[in-house]
């Protein structure tokens, strides 16, 4: 039914559970960051990797500066209300 490796694996999840301690407590290893930067490097291939980050850090800027326009028009917004 159930492979012993599982259903040892379910078994170690619970007692981390149990335990108190989060499922991703040292996720942000050097070591697991190595892998899986060679995973992605692997999957998207050497010419990707510059265009997703190109990609990832257009998208905070733009982030970002729409908040800083949200607060800027917010505040304008509040000064009329208080005039």
């Amino acid at each position: 039914m159930f492979k012993a490796s599982a259903v040892r694996a379910f078994a170690s999840l619970i007692h981390t559970f149990a335990r108190g301690h989060s499922m991703f407590e040292g996720l942000f290893q050097p070591t697991h960051l190595l892998i899986v930067l060679g995973i992605a490097l692997l999957v998207l291939g050497p010419r990707k990797i510059p265009e997703l980050g190109r990609g990832i850090g257009e998208g905070i800027r733009g982030f970002k500066s729409a908040l800083k326009t949200d607060e800027t028009s917010a505040t304008k917004d509040v000064n009329a209300v208080e005039k």
